[in-house]
C-alpha cells in the first residue's frame, strides 16, 4: 500500500479485510506493525485500516511542531479519502488521545470508540519517564532500538511477562530488527503533542458507545486513569486485563474477544 498525500504530508496505511470499518490508531513511537498479532483476526469480520501517524513507520518524518489535533485531522482526512462514512475507532495510548479528539469533533463519523490503555492526559510519572527517554536519545543519538526496548520493559509489560526471561529477550530482539525505526525528531514531536494534550473536555463530549480497555499492571496509563476516563464518558464500559500497557501483545486472544464483543453489540451498557 503506497503512502498518500494528506494535509501536506505523506501518510502510509494498510487496509485489510471486509465488514464494518475498524480504524486502529497506535501509540507514541511505534508503527502499524505493532498490531500484527491481532489485525488478521479482527480483519475476519472488519475492514481494518491501520495508519502510520506522522513521524511513525513509513509515513513522513516530522520536523515541525505537532499536536494531537494534527494527528486527528490526518485520520479524518484518511477516512474521507477512503470514503468511510462511519467507522469503529480504536486508539491505544497516544492513539487514544487521537481517538478522543476525533470522537468529540466528528460524532457523525464514529460508530463506536475503543479507548485502550489511555487517559485524559499524560500523567506525571509516565511523562517524566518519556522525557528521560528523549534526553537519553539526544545525548546518545546512536542508541539502538533494542536498548530503547529494554529500557521500556518495566513500563510496557506486566510482572508475569517480565518473569519469563525468554519472552523478554524475544521482545528486545524483535525491537532490534524493527525495519522502520523512528527518528529522534519525530519522537520529540510526538511526545510534545502528548505533553500538551488535555482530553477532559473532549471526553465529556463523546456520544458514541465507548469501551475503555485497561491493563491492571499498566504503569504508563494506570488503571485509575482508565477508571476515571470510563466514569467521565457517558455510558462508557470498562474491561480490565491482567496485563501491562500492551494487552494486545500479552493477551491477543483476550484483546480480540473484548474488541469483537463490543463492535458486535447493539449498544454498550454502562459499567
Amino acid at each position: 500500500m503506497p503512502a498518500i498525500r494528506l494535509n501536506h504530508t505523506d501518510l502510509y496505511y494498510e487496509d485489510m479485510g471486509d465488514g464494518s470499518p475498524l480504524v486502529m490508531l497506535s501509540g507514541l513511537g511505534v508503527h502499524l506493525g505493532v498490531w500484527a498479532g491481532v489485525a488478521p483476526t479482527l480483519a475476519r469480520t472488519h475492514r481494518v485500516v491501520l495508519p502510520d501517524h506522522r513521524g511513525s513507520g513509513r509515513s513522513a518524518p516530522v520536523n515541525d511542531p505537532l499536536t494531537i489535533s494534527h494527528l486527528a485531522d490526518d485520520v479524518h482526512a484518511l477516512t474521507s479519502t477512503l470514503r468511510l462514512p462511519r467507522v469503529n475507532l480504536l486508539g491505544h495510548s497516544m492513539g487514544g488521545f487521537i481517538a478522543m479528539e476525533i470522537a468529540a469533533r466528528y460524532p457523525e463519523l464514529v460508530e463506536r470508540v475503543i479507548l485502550y490503555s489511555t487517559s485524559m492526559e499524560t500523567i506525571s510519572p509516565a511523562l517524566r519517564f518519556l522525557e528521560s527517554i528523549e534526553q537519553v536519545w539526544k545525548e546518545c543519538p546512536d542508541i539502538s532500538n533494542a536498548t530503547l526496548s529494554r529500557i521500556f520493559l518495566p513500563w510496557n509489560w506486566s510482572p508475569a511477562l517480565l518473569d519469563d526471561a525468554a519472552t523478554v529477550e524475544g521482545i528486545v530482539e524483535m525491537a532490534g530488527h524493527n525495519p522502520y525505526p523512528m527518528s529522534y525528531a519525530s519522537y520529540r514531536a510526538q511526545l510534545a503533542a502528548c505533553r500538551a494534550f488535555d482530553g477532559r473536555a473532549l471526553a465529556t463530549r463523546i456520544v458514541s458507545p465507548t469501551l475503555v480497555i485497561a491493563g491492571r499492571n499498566d504503569l504508563i496509563s494506570p488503571l485509575r486513569c482508565s477508571e476515571e476516563l470510563a466514569q467521565t464518558i457517558p455510558g462508557a464500559r470498562l474491561r480490565i486485563s491482567p496485563c501491562g500497557h500492551m494487552t494486545h501483545m500479552e493477551k491477543p486472544g483476550w484483546f480480540c474477544e473484548a474488541v469483537l464483543d463490543f463492535t458486535a453489540s447493539e449498544n454498550s451498557p454502562s459499567c
